[in-house]
């Protein structure tokens, strides 16, 4: 019986390693996350590929919405196996796209006010800049916050809907978020490479702060 036991646990241990199979239960508060680093080294490679999936731009949102939920996978303890990743992406991608073109525009708006308030060719162009800039920011953070209520079988839709109760439920979380959402975008600014572990971080984020007080289910 010994041998079987020992045998059970090297194949659970390759399922935990391979995210195939359930992780061991019991063993740490996070059940998935058997150590610090090793939960780090997952929303890294969590970033890595929700940069692939996002290289069209308009599949952000979903890109970072199923990172989420395989993070959330991999921390319960649950099967998380990048297939999944992927099918949820293909899932979601017609809902996804018109939040990432919108996104983009605002994005794109945003740079261009910028520039022209530096060149002091637009009046009161540093207001309109912060202005600009803020809208984005709120826009980002909604898509965040629905991300965090995303499901690839009910749609964009619902957890579109759901947001003002979200941000109503936990406004320190929503102050979060917007911290978070800024701090990748002046990151990235510095250091382009660095948007890779930022979206795995922000798709970490996702997960953590809904959790921190048991808001997410």
């Amino acid at each position: 019986m010994g041998r079987n036991i020992t045998r059970a646990q090297k194949e659970a241990r390759r399922a935990d390693l391979s995210g195939s199979g359930p992780t061991r239960r019991g063993e740490s508060d996070a059940a998935g996350a058997l150590s610090p680093f090793q939960l780090f080294g997952e929303a890294m490679l969590t970033g890595i590929l929700v940069a692939v999936a996002s290289v069209p731009i308009v599949t952000l949102p979903v890109a970072l919405a199923a990172g989420s939920r395989h993070l959330t996978a991999f921390i319960r303890g649950d099967a998380s196996p990048w297939a999944t990743f992927w099918r949820e992406i293909r899932a979601g991608l017609a809902g996804s796209a018109g939040l990432g073109l919108g996104l983009v525009a605002l994005s794109l708006v945003f740079v261009a006010n910028t520039a022209l308030a530096r060149t002091g060719a637009l009046p009161g162009g540093v207001a309109i800049a912060w202005i600009t800039g803020s809208v984005t920011v709120v826009f980002a953070t909604a898509i965040a916050l629905a991300g965090t209520a995303w499901d690839p079988e009910t749609g964009w839709i619902p957890a579109l809907r759901a947001v003002p109760a979200l941000a109503g439920a936990d406004p320190l979380g929503t102050l979060l978020f917007v911290v978070s959402i800024v701090l990748v975008v002046f990151l990235t600014m510095v250091l382009v490479p660095l948007i890779v572990p930022l979206l795995g971080c922000l798709a970490l984020a996702m997960v953590a702060i809904p959790m921190r007080r048991g808001v997410a289910g």
